[in-house]
């Protein structure tokens, strides 16, 4: 479809004031979709995904490349992106079908630009209709808090609408601001979309926690600069095709939210710029790009056509072992009474403060209390400890 089809077709929705719910539920979606959808959705490549244990869309991206679940978390996960293309249909026999009508990876891919308009039109009536939606000020990706979507966010010239201009300019109408040339970003878009949220449930068969931020650019656009993530995804194009460009050196490897590069206060270091690329290339629909956290990247459509694309979110910094360890650390040493009292004052103060042998006293008291508190540690956290915190963690979320 062409660029000025598609801004019709997506103008003339949002005049007619009703879309067609392409799922049929006519709102916005809260929990999962209905049985009937899950049963369906569980035909796709079942023999393939370890009777149902696995994903069922992970394993149809993966066969693309004659490659399975096993394989990609032992060579791939965490470690290098890559590129799924979507077969065509005379390179696909019965089985190796990577999209298949009633896999949920199909079921996303193939919404359309009448599923594209429902969803903008639903988070536009979310964020008119819910008093309790918060403004985030243009934060890029940011999750929202679980069971609520943020309102839709502009990007124009890689800079985002602030909030008081998009709801003068825009009246946060999706719509409006796309036909005015801005980029528009939905975090957790399967709060939004019943194929994207079966989508998340098929997915968190293979990962303990995912979520969907989409993203439509209009023709000649870039949204965002070149920056890095704190998650692993999956990127998903669903409509027309995007031009992705991923740099090989990587800043900080595994970065924590305050370590995302090209976002806040840190820059994208220009020997990342000037350097190698692993990934340059255009993904049409059905094609996936694998990405893990850290690897800086930066994507832009061309002249002649828009890009609609769904980033599936791995939140993987939140299960490290450094993050698990520190917390269940920390929890463990704050429930001591004797450890939530100040150090002696004189320690880290100039030497002049005290005496050397005042210093050394105090030194070797405090190291009594490391070696004690080291011995609780070693006691309390565990394997097991980690694995149960982890389950909480992901029953919350």
């Amino acid at each position: 479809m062409s660029s000025n089809s598609a801004a019709k077709s997506m103008s003339s929705s949002n005049k007619r004031g009703r879309l067609e719910d392409d799922d049929g539920d006519g709102g916005v979606i809260n929990s999962q979709p209905n049985t009937s959808k899950q049963q369906r959705s569980s035909s796709c490549n079942e023999g393939d995904s370890d009777n149902g244990r696995e994903s069922q869309a992970l394993q149809s991206i993966l066969q693309s490349e004659n490659t399975d679940i096993s394989t990609f978390f032992a060579s791939t996960w965490q470690t290098k992106p890559a590129v799924y293309r979507r077969k065509e249909q005379s390179e696909m026999n019965d089985r190796n079908d990577n999209l298949k009508e009633e896999c949920p990876l199909a079921l996303a891919v193939d919404m359309g630009w009448d599923g594209l308009a429902s969803l903008l039109q639903r988070s536009r009536n979310r964020f008119a209709n819910d008093s309790s939606t918060t403004v985030t000020g243009g934060a890029m990706g940011s999750p929202p808090g679980a069971g609520t979507t943020d309102p839709p966010l502009f990007f124009r010239d890689q800079t985002p609408v602030q909030p008081d201009e998009a709801e003068v300019a825009y009246n946060r109408n999706p719509f409006s601001a796309y036909l005015d040339g801005c980029s528009v970003v939905l975090n957790h878009a399967d709060l939004l979309c019943p194929r994207l949220a079966a989508l998340c449930l098929d997915l968190q068969k293979s990962f303990p926690h995912v979520y969907v931020n989409s993203y439509l650019t209009p023709p000649g656009a870039q949204a965002v600069p070149a920056h890095a993530d704190d998650r692993d995804v999956l990127v998903i194009q669903i409509l027309g095709e995007k031009m992705w460009t991923v740099y090989g050196n990587v800043p900080i490897a595994h970065p924590y939210p305050p370590e995302q590069v090209g976002k806040g206060n840190l820059d994208v270091p220009d020997a990342v710029l000037n350097g190698p690329t692993v990934i340059d290339t255009t993904l049409r629909q059905g094609d996936v790009l694998y990405m893990p956290r850290g690897y800086v990247h930066e994507a832009r459509t061309e002249s002649t056509q828009p890009s609609f694309h769904a980033t599936v979110a791995i939140a993987s910094h939140d299960w490290t072992l450094a993050g698990n360890v520190s917390e269940l650390v920390s929890r463990t040493l704050t429930s001591v009474p004797e450890f939530r009292v100040a150090v002696d004052r004189s320690i880290g103060r100039a030497a002049a403060a005290t005496t050397t042998s005042d210093q050394n006293g105090h030194l070797s008291s405090l190291q009594t209390q490391i070696d004690h508190a080291l011995d609780i540690i070693r006691e309390k956290v565990s394997a097991q400890q980690i694995a149960s915190q982890l389950s909480i963690k992901y029953r919350r979320q």
